[in-house]
């Protein structure tokens, strides 16, 4: 890991980062299929979504989409913004906050 750049576009060419942001054909349907987890449904138990603006591996974005995915269809999901923590970091931390989550739900 330590060997790795700092960003995606020191590793990726220009034109590979193009097509993330706008993909077509086979990556846009594998894409797409890969992204069914929030859409389309209605969850029938209540849904709190964990997310930091600190992390690099995963675009806080995708939290906000699956919560207003999820808005769509009549769900009312929390979305709790850990801070400034790394992916992992924010993982760890979201554990305990879960459970006493669960407790209190129950």
């Amino acid at each position: 890991m330590a060997g790795l750049p700092a960003s995606p576009a020191e590793l990726f060419t220009e034109s590979f980062l193009a097509r993330l942001v706008n993909p077509t054909g086979v990556l846009r349907r594998v894409l797409a299929e890969n992204d069914t987890a929030c859409r389309g449904w209605r969850p029938g138990v209540p849904v709190r979504l964990y997310t930091s603006t600190g992390d690099r591996d995963v675009d806080i974005e995708n939290s906000t989409n699956c919560r207003a995915m999820l808005a769509r269809h009549g769900a009312d999901a929390d979305l709790v913004d850990l801070g400034d923590l790394d992916h992992f970091t924010a993982g760890r931390a979201a554990i305990p906050l879960t459970l006493d989550w669960f407790e209190r739900l129950g």
